[in-house]
């Protein structure tokens, strides 16, 4: 049996994934010693981790967790359930395993692992304090170990990136319009400041080349603008634009604040692409970072055509913001 494990072994290796899992079952099915069924199913869920098939890698390591004894084997394992769940998008259950696993000596990528895990986990709780205390404790590891510097960050870097990522959008979220506040030009900048830092956390995300952070990530970008235009686009006028032509005016600054932001993101997402396009065109992570990039770039030609069919020129939507900002903090001067 032993000489069963080491063939497997070798297959795992060499990346013959598929004649590793097989030969690792075979010296599950016929082994009778604890060590060697515990060596035959962690062997067996790696090649089937290696593989691409992280259900079934999931479900293997989890029996393999079952009959392994305390210690730093029992960890091991409970870090690559940790990572597989998070993979999974399970969020709620990898949370209180990343919880239960010591941080102190393990390797950093572990370390940055168990953060992200932590962090998604407290933003599906809807607990963005404690997540963002997490993804800082993430950051310091990647800082540290310069991780961020690599051209194709680790992997496990997309899960803490996305998690910002994450954070940051649901920030953004909480900043709302309706009714129209006082403060409006301000919490608008704050919106869009919280919209770029997204995106930026995002392409971070993408630089890792996994096809599943990047798909989502590409589609958080999207996302991110689609929102904000549509209660842009939906904003209640304010009392100010008592006429059709100062709301067409209203309107058409908004819109002009919306371009300047995709004229940002539309830099971002350029320099994110090609900074793929040094590692592989044809990879599934970039043509998402590619889609992402064609939408905005689809959306801020729209808004362009739409500010060039008001009649008005750009320097009046400017002055038309400028005099909006002036007047709010005249009453918030007022009000005090």
């Amino acid at each position: 049996m032993r000489e069963l494990l080491a063939r497997a072994q070798r297959a795992l290796n060499d990346e013959r994934y598929t004649e590793a899992a097989r030969d690792f079952q075979l010296a599950l099915e016929g082994s009778q010693e604890r060590e060697e069924r515990f060596l035959a199913l962690r062997g067996w869920a790696t090649a089937c981790d290696l593989s691409g098939d992280p259900v079934k890698a999931l479900e293997i390591y989890l029996r393999a967790e079952g009959r392994s004894v305390e210690g730093s084997s029992r960890d091991e394992l409970r870090v690559r359930i940790v990572r597989l769940l998070v993979y999974l998008e399970r969020y709620k259950e990898a949370e209180p395993l990343a919880d239960g696993i010591e941080l102190s000596g393990r390797a950093p990528l572990e370390q940055i692992a168990l953060h992200a895990a932590r962090a998604l986990g407290r933003i599906h709780d809807k607990d963005l304090g404690k997540a963002e205390r997490s993804v800082s404790a993430g950051r310091a590891v990647v800082f540290e170990n310069a991780f961020d510097r690599i051209q194709v960050p680790p992997l496990d870097l997309a899960a803490l990136f996305f998690a910002e990522g994450e954070i940051h959008r649901l920030r953004a979220r909480e900043i709302g319009f309706d009714p129209l506040p006082a403060d409006f030009l301000d919490r608008l900048e704050a919106r869009c400041q919280l919209i770029l830092d997204a995106q930026s956390a995002y392409s971070e995300a993408m630089r890792c080349q996994d096809a599943h952070w990047s798909s989502m990530s590409g589609v958080r970008v999207g996302e991110l603008y689609k929102d904000l235009h549509a209660e842009l686009m939906d904003l209640p006028v304010p009392q100010e634009a008592d006429t059709p032509e100062r709301r067409r005016l209203f309107e058409g600054a908004m819109r002009l604040r919306y371009s300047v932001l995709l004229r940002k993101a539309v830099s971002m997402m350029q320099a994110t692409v090609s900074l793929l396009d040094q590692s592989d065109r044809k990879s599934p992570w970039r043509k998402k970072a590619q889609e992402a990039l064609d939408e905005i770039e689809e959306t801020q030609r729209t808004e362009e055509a739409a500010i060039d069919a008001l009649p008005y020129s750009r320097a009046d939507l400017k002055a038309a913001l400028q005099s909006l900002e002036a007047q709010a903090k005249q009453e918030r001067m007022g009000q005090k």
